[in-house]
């Protein structure tokens, strides 16, 4: 059976195990898929938590990026995106953790008030923009202290940190609020390398197209 992946790629978890596929040279089925609050029962069979991306694979079912990630780089290890060392695959899975939060706490707002409801003719909600505003400094400064003067976040070649940090700086990008090159020369320098990557203009292209956008 072949791979397929559910998910809208706007998502930064979906654009995350995209990426890592299409990096690794995995064909897969995208099904751009999202449940917008109203799941149907069908989605909800392979996704009892109501998220996206979803793998289907082989009579596997896996409704978690992270782990479809795991996944995959089972099956297909080169190029590895989780490092060998051990030390090195604990910071590069706190580094996902903590991108996760800054997700939930900043771009997933940023993202909704800034492109999504304008994109639907909802109204902005004031208070929930101004306090992602107001948390972002926290998270930037933090990333770009662990990058410093390196091209990855951990070791010498790109890891599922990267790509984590990479995939949910594309929902800042659509939100014109990218990090500040000179109050976050390391981060910045590094959302510049990963976008230029081309699994990532790709992607970025795909969202414009969805999202009514230009390049």
């Amino acid at each position: 059976m072949s791979f397929k992946l559910t998910g809208i790629s706007v998502s930064p978890w979906v654009k995350r195990t995209r990426v890592i596929m299409t990096e690794k040279q995995i064909p897969y089925e995208a099904d751009p898929y999202f449940p917008m609050g109203n799941p149907t029962l069908e989605f909800l069979a392979i996704s009892p938590l109501a998220k996206v991306p979803v793998l289907q694979h082989d009579g596997v079912t896996i409704p978690d990026s992270l782990a479809i990630c795991a996944y995959v780089e089972k099956l297909y290890p080169t190029p590895a995106f989780f490092p060998a060392e051990a030390a090195d695959l604990a910071q590069a899975l706190w580094i996902c953790e903590y991108a996760a939060a800054l997700f939930s706490n900043v771009e997933g707002p940023l993202f909704t008030q800034k492109v999504l409801r304008p994109l639907v003719k909802q109204p902005v909600d004031e208070d929930a923009l101004a306090a992602a505003i107001e948390k972002m400094p926290q998270y930037l400064a933090y990333l770009d202290s662990q990058l410093a003067d390196r091209t990855f976040f951990v070791g010498e070649q790109i890891s599922i940190a990267d790509v984590t940090v990479a995939a949910i700086m594309v929902g800042l990008r659509h939100a014109d609020s990218l990090p500040d090159g000179a109050m976050y020369p390391h981060l910045a320098a590094f959302v510049a390398r990963m976008h230029g990557r081309q699994t990532f203009q790709d992607l970025i292209a795909e969202d414009n197209a969805a999202l009514g956008r230009g390049a």
